[in-house]
């Protein structure tokens, strides 16, 4: 099975392991891995939580943490899917970005540069942002694709090196070998054409 996990340390101060296999989204709840159970809405007109929804539409198969959420995203799926901030079991209706781009999908996402990587199999999306103001708008997050032909072809290939300057590099495997993300070059800043 593939399987992957992310520690979380959620609103109480709690570490939480929480899983994703291509089912429902789990936890470990100190002796055993059990399906999470989606917390109850906040009222008052606020986005409602999906994740029932998604467990049963894009069942997770990928997860990591970036600025305090989780962020999970389902097999074959352009959409990624982040917590309400410090949250496992919210995942709020309005709170997803999808990476349209030929018919691409996911195959990992890893934290860079203070920005969210979404490796796709042709192609490699960013997400700008923290999503944080109050109330939320739609300047909150923008979204790019790197310039590269090179996507990922493998999930456990994309590892992130830091070297003793601080500078980071984002290494994974592609049909043409191993690539690495050095810098943010989006489609949208280059000025080559």
């Amino acid at each position: 099975a593939n399987i992957d996990a992310a520690q979380l340390k959620d609103a109480s101060s709690n570490e939480v392991l929480v899983i994703t296999d291509g089912g429902a989204l789990k936890y470990f709840n100190g002796t055993s891995v059990v399906n999470v159970t989606p917390a109850a809405d906040d009222g008052g007109g606020a986005p409602a939580n999906v994740l029932a929804t998604l467990n049963t539409t894009m069942a997770p198969v990928g997860i990591i943490i970036h600025n305090n959420r989780l962020v999970i995203w389902g097999a074959n799926s352009d959409q990624i899917s982040h917590s309400k901030p410090g949250f496992y079991d919210f995942f709020r209706a309005t709170d997803f970005q999808r990476f349209v781009r030929e018919n691409d999908y996911i195959v990992q996402c890893a934290s860079f540069s203070g920005a969210f990587i979404v490796l796709m199999r042709r192609h490699i999306g960013v997400l700008f942002g923290d999503g944080y103001s109050s109330p939320a708008t739609s300047e909150d997050w923008s979204q790019d694709f790197l310039d590269t032909i090179d996507g990922c072809v493998n999930p456990k290939s994309v590892q992130t090196v830091i070297y003793p300057d601080g500078r980071e590099e984002l290494f994974y495997q592609s049909d043409r070998g191993v690539h690495a993300v050095y810098t943010l070059n989006t489609l949208s800043l280059d000025t080559s054409a």
